[in-house]
């Protein structure tokens, strides 16, 4: 006989309870020369037979201690089905969550956005996880010279933007520090103050201004609010700092629209 597939299932017990373990199954094919006996692992070469029989319809089935048996009945065949089911949603489930985070990273790294760019990148992993991973990864990343961090720098069209020669990417980010003040001086000529919106109301606008131009070039921060509250820069810090302009600004808007109800007047 010179089918290993064929000797190895005239030598497994039917039943569950004369299940017998791989190792054993080893060691009567070794017997039958089916198997070296100097292999390092033959009780690996019993269960890549066990995978090319059951690829082919043949219930082999398994024991919680690792031993083999042909199901005796229909019955024993699918209480087996049944716990591997239970097996094949433990690798299903983590190979589609798998799978997100790779579409996500993708997306993310070809510059693609979202409404929630503060929870950005890999959002469907929650937190602390998510943050910690992110951290994992950059900082071994920056690390290397010559190795772009996955997260924070991300160039158009999808290219990643390697560090300068002879840098390391974190090297390169520093370059790249956001000025805070300078930028909330740079984003208030923009802001559409209205008559009745408060002081909270231009702040929050402006969080999300701050956010959307700090997740862009040239600074690529991957979770800016997240980056912003680590700085310092909350909304009611954001409100301090604006408090004086804002104030102005809404007297001059209000006195405005006063100056334009008297000419109005007969």
């Amino acid at each position: 006989m010179t089918n290993p597939q064929l000797a190895l299932l005239q030598i497994i017990p039917v039943g569950r309870d004369n299940a017998i373990t791989g190792r054993d199954l080893a060691q009567q094919l070794i017997k039958a020369g089916y198997i070296p006996s100097t292999h390092r692992d033959p009780a690996r070469v019993v269960r890549a037979l066990v995978h090319d029989l059951r690829a082919v319809g043949v219930p082999v089935c398994a024991d919680s201690n690792d031993g083999f048996y042909l199901p005796a009945s229909p019955q024993e065949l699918r209480e087996y089905l049944g716990r591997l089911g239970h097996r094949v949603k433990e690798v299903v489930e983590p190979f589609r969550a798998l799978k997100t985070t790779y579409l996500e990273w993708s997306s993310y790294t070809a510059g693609q956005t979202s409404t929630t760019p503060e929870s950005e990148p890999l959002a469907h992993i929650p937190e602390p996880y998510r943050q910690a991973y992110i951290r994992r990864i950059s900082d071994t990343t920056s690390q290397t010279p010559n190795t772009p961090s996955p997260f924070t720098e991300r160039g158009q069209g999808g290219e990643v933007q390697p560090a300068a020669e002879g840098q390391g990417a974190r090297v390169e980010a520093q370059t790249n520090i956001p000025d805070v003040p300078r930028l909330i001086q740079s984003i208030l000529p923009r802001m559409p103050v209205k008559r009745n919106w408060t002081l909270d109301s231009a702040a929050t606008w402006l969080q999300m201004e701050l956010v959307q131009s700090l997740r862009g070039k040239p600074y690529y921060i991957y979770t800016p609010l997240a980056y912003l509250n680590r700085e310092g820069w909350n909304k009611g810090a954001i409100a301090a700092h604006i408090k004086d302009w804002f104030t102005s600004r809404l007297r001059d808007l209000k006195s405005q629209s006063s100056i334009f109800a008297q000419e109005e007047q007969p």
